[in-house]
């Protein structure tokens, strides 16, 4: 089992997502999720230089299920054109 961590810089409703049973991973923490295996804890701290709680636990989760999505992938191959 292993703990990771990171803090959330911004928040625009997109990432975490707490919501519905699941709490998801932001999208820009493709190594936590690459890395992450099934039992392991992650914890996400607000960030000083926003409006989020300065610097404290705001989410704490355990990997339960690993879920593959092209969602990302979908996207910047839409904006390519």
């Amino acid at each position: 089992m292993r703990f990771y961590s990171y803090v959330i810089p911004r928040d625009y409703g997109f990432a975490p997502n707490p919501y519905f049973g699941y709490c998801t991973l932001a999208t820009c923490k493709q190594k936590i999720r690459k890395n992450a295996q099934i039992g392991d804890w992650i914890g996400a701290f607000g960030s000083a230089r926003t409006a989020i709680t300065s610097e404290k636990m705001e989410y704490l989760f355990t990997m339960e299920e690993k879920h593959e999505s092209n969602l990302l992938q979908t996207t910047i191959d839409n904006a390519n054109g």
